[in-house]
């Protein structure tokens, strides 16, 4: 069984959107889903500001990653957060999810990215080991974010 990822633009647009609607446990009607294809065809639009990838195990699409991209003085450089990383429930626990981080890793080192970032929630204890056995680690301060618009 073969995984693969496929760095996608506009013309995946309405596969990212189903695969978007999964990951938030909403249907196309809802009004956050408007709101959230609205920012995911500007994304695939404008690549300067990320990347959005397609994940298929054995020709199924199997999950998504989006990466953003920002700059960082603290890293030297060129940065990246791994936005959204959703594995479909069929294909947990494969070796799938493994296999994509493995692949957005060397896909960062690759383009000169300097560092890569991600938020896990707390009750995601499975995903947390999985970013600790690919390195990551949780640092010294805390992540805060501020809400400038009501948007989403």
């Amino acid at each position: 069984m073969k995984t693969e990822l496929m760095k996608v633009g506009i013309e995946y647009k309405s596969e990212i959107h189903k695969l978007v609607a999964e990951f938030y446990g909403i249907n196309s009607k809802d009004p956050l889903a408007k709101k959230l294809n609205g920012c995911i065809t500007e994304l695939l639009n404008y690549p300067k500001f990320g990347s959005v990838f397609l994940i298929k195990h054995s020709g199924a699409i199997a999950g998504y990653i989006i990466l953003t991209f920002g700059y960082t003085l603290e890293y030297g450089g060129r940065d990246a957060f791994i936005d959204e990383f959703f594995i479909k429930e069929d294909f947990r626990n494969k070796g799938v999810g493994s296999f994509a981080l493995d692949y957005i890793i060397k896909y960062a080192k690759t383009t000169g990215l300097k560092a890569l970032h991600l938020e896990v929630k707390e009750k995601h204890n499975e995903a947390a080991r999985l970013y600790e056995r690919k390195g990551f680690g949780t640092r010294k301060s805390r992540f805060m974010s501020l809400r400038l618009s009501e948007d989403l």
